[in-house]
């Protein structure tokens, strides 16, 4: 192939900037530093990162459940009931909130988690997104 030639890419699944094989959208992921869990718009959860460092555990056993019999199952420290949680989906489904974040420390770490709404193109409720990421390294770096 020429230096100066461009590789032509044929993903198996195409986005509007691109596309990548399923193998790959897995393990971009993968590689991310956060726990991602996924609930459908119909507050089903259908899907989570495995990432071998995983904050707040999740099993095969979760997918199919709602998401508030998963999203603070592991965090009841945190103190939000399940009220709660439908609380936090309900905004984000009606557009009342476009964020929903909290910092939490447990067992020595700070922990910033995040609901955030999915919309399609639309700007329909897709679904709902949480986000885990240990922050304790992050709030030590200077510059």
């Amino acid at each position: 192939m020429a230096e100066n030639s461009v590789k032509k890419i044929v993903p198996i699944i195409s986005f509007e900037t691109g596309g990548l094989a399923r193998e790959e959208i897995e393990a971009v992921f993968e590689s991310l530093p956060i726990d991602i869990t996924y609930a459908d718009k119909d507050g089903i959860v259908t899907y989570f990162n495995r990432m071998g460092r995983r904050i707040f555990g999740r099993t095969q056993s979760d997918i199919g459940k709602t998401a508030q019999q998963c999203f603070l199952q592991a965090e009841s420290d945190i103190l939000l009931r399940v009220e709660k949680v439908s609380g936090i989906i309900s905004d984000l489904k009606a557009g009342k909130r476009h964020v929903v974040e909290l910092c939490v420390n447990r067992d020595g770490h700070l922990m910033h988690i995040r609901y955030l709404p999915v919309r399609d193109k639309a700007k329909c409720y897709a679904g709902c997104i949480e986000v885990v990421q240990d922050i304790t390294e992050i709030k030590k770096l200077n510059g």
